[in-house]
């Protein structure tokens, strides 16, 4: 890796703040001299679940995204939340009882990835559960109506490819986690 170029903050000023964002408009010198802007959404991490039974098939869930005014399907996920402990494993394990009612006797770490980078500040978990024990599903208020799925991971390919799964993220935790030969 070569050394990074220089970018000096000349000033930063909070646009937009709640309790889930926060918006920062930037004015950048570069290291040529010249002037320019960046604005930044900064999120909290979240967490992504590959939740594996043990004949080799991956909970998934489908909800509707009001951002996207659609069902979507993905991955049970969900930001790092205070509620369920200080780390995002805790989150992980907390988020996979909410929306699918699984507990998991196994929770490994299969990587982070960096989101939008060139404009967020947001970072995912990904983890892989095993040891499933079905238990009570207790979801939040934005999640009424969502639904679980249990697919082997050839159904899960072929969604992707048939572009019926377009989740970013249940994406590139999937792919990461074949990737590594953890699924």
């Amino acid at each position: 890796m070569s050394d990074e170029p220089k970018i000096e903050t000349i000033s930063s000023t909070l646009v937009y703040e709640s309790p889930w964002l926060k918006v920062r408009h930037d004015e950048v010198q570069f290291a040529d001299g010249s002037f320019g802007v960046y604005n930044i959404v900064e999120r909290g991490d979240f967490v992504a679940v590959i939740a594996l039974d043990d004949d080799g098939s991956i909970y998934l869930v489908e909800q509707f995204r009001y951002g996207s005014q659609s069902r979507m399907i993905e991955l049970p996920m969900g930001g790092v939340d205070a509620k369920f402990g200080p780390e995002p494993i805790d989150s992980a394990r907390g988020e996979l009882l909410e929306e699918t009612g699984m507990l998991a006797a196994e929770m490994i770490a299969v990587g982070r990835m960096e989101t939008n980078a060139s404009y967020m500040r947001q970072t995912l978990h990904i983890f892989l559960a095993t040891g499933l024990e079905k238990r009570e599903q207790a979801l939040e208020p934005g999640e009424l109506g969502l639904t679980v799925h249990r697919l082997p991971i050839s159904e899960v390919e072929q969604l992707i490819r048939d572009g019926r799964l377009t989740n970013e993220h249940t994406m590139a935790a999937f792919c990461l986690a074949r990737l590594k030969g953890m699924i």
